[in-house]
């Protein structure tokens, strides 16, 4: 069984969670991790963790940071850390909307196009935070 915590600057969002597996956005994409797991650090990027615990499966919204794993214990050391409690729909429909409006202009500056497209997919990634 995995020992899990979440951690961020402002709160421990999780401690000693048993969990059977977990899934943690990494720049490469989704990486799983399982019992006896091998020792590593990994980076995390934005995305959604899954952590499937023994009768229930959660889901943990990552705004980059590190995960250290050792022992099967897990630690996420994170930006932020939001569950669906935290998240407000209707605001995240409205971010998705406004910024995808945003993106879809092509004469903006590059600056101006990569916070605009980092908002939408966080406001998409909310969204799905609310999916089975």
């Amino acid at each position: 069984m995995l020992k899990v915590k979440i951690i961020t600057k402002n709160k421990i969002v999780e401690s000693d969670l048993e969990a059977k597996k977990i899934t943690i956005p990494t720049p490469l994409g989704p990486a799983g991790i399982l019992n006896d797991h091998d020792n590593m650090v990994l980076l995390l990027d934005v995305g959604i963790s899954y952590i499937e615990c023994a009768n229930e499966k959660r889901k943990y919204l990552i705004k980059k940071g590190v995960c250290k794993i050792l022992d099967n214990n897990i630690t996420l050391l994170c930006d932020s850390c939001e569950t669906k409690e935290e998240i407000d729909i209707k605001q995240a429909i409205e971010d998705k909307e406004k910024y995808q409006k945003i993106v879809d202009k092509m004469n903006m500056k590059k600056d101006e196009y990569q916070e605009s497209y980092q908002k939408l997919e966080e406001a998409k990634l909310k969204i799905m935070m609310f999916e089975k």
